[in-house]
C-alpha cells in the first residue's frame, strides 16, 4: 500500500442535542393566531385579486405592509414639518418685531443726531456772536486809548507813568 492508502479519511460525525422526534413541527404563527403585537393589518386600500396564487397573495401582502409602514412614516415626517412650519412661523415674526424695533431705534438716533447737529450750530452762532461783540469791545476800547492818550497827552498820570 502506498502512503495515500494508508491515510485514513475523517468520517463525518453527526452531533445530535437532541433526540428526533417523530411528530410533526407546530403549524406556523398565522395573522389570526399571532399575538397583537405580532399582527399585521393589511391596509384598506390593498386589493388582492381572487385567482391570485398562494405565493403572490402573501408577497403582495408584505409589500402593501411594508409600502403602508411607509406611507405612515411619511405622515410621521408630515406632521414634523408642519411642527417647524409653525416654529418658523414665531420665529418670523419675532424677526419682524426685531426688524421693527432696529429700524424705530435708527430713527432715534437720527433725531437725536438732528438735534445735537441743531445745537452745535447754535453753540456756533453763539461763539461766532461772541468773538464779533469781542472783537467790536477790543475795537472800542483801543480806540479809547489812542483818545485818550490823545487828550492826556500834555498831562502826565503818575499812575501810568505817562
Amino acid at each position: 500500500m502506498t502512503a495515500l492508502a494508508d491515510r485514513r479519511l475523517p468520517q463525518p460525525h453527526l452531533v445530535m442535542d437532541r433526540p428526533v422526534s417523530r411528530e410533526a413541527p407546530p403549524p406556523p404563527v398565522s395573522r389570526e393566531t399571532a399575538p397583537p403585537a405580532e399582527r399585521t393589518v393589511i391596509p384598506d386600500w390593498a386589493k388582492i385579486l381572487g385567482d391570485t396564487t398562494t405565493t403572490g397573495e402573501v408577497a403582495a401582502k408584505a409589500i402593501a405592509i411594508d409600502f403602508e409602514r411607509a406611507a405612515r412614516e411619511i405622515e410621521t415626517l408630515g406632521i414634523e414639518l408642519l411642527s417647524i412650519a409653525k416654529e418658523h412661523d414665531t420665529m418670523m415674526g419675532r424677526l419682524k418685531e426685531a426688524i421693527t424695533e432696529v429700524q424705530e431705534t435708527a430713527m432715534r438716533y437720527r433725531q437725536h443726531g438732528a438735534s445735537l447737529l441743531q445745537e452745535i450750530q447754535l453753540s456756533s452762532r453763539k461763539i461766532a456772536a461772541i468773538f464779533e461783540h469781542n472783537a467790536q469791545l477790543k475795537a472800542a476800547l483801543t480806540d479809547m486809548d489812542i483818545n485818550a492818550d490823545t487828550e492826556f497827552a500834555g498831562v502826565s498820570n503818575s499812575a501810568t507813568g505817562k
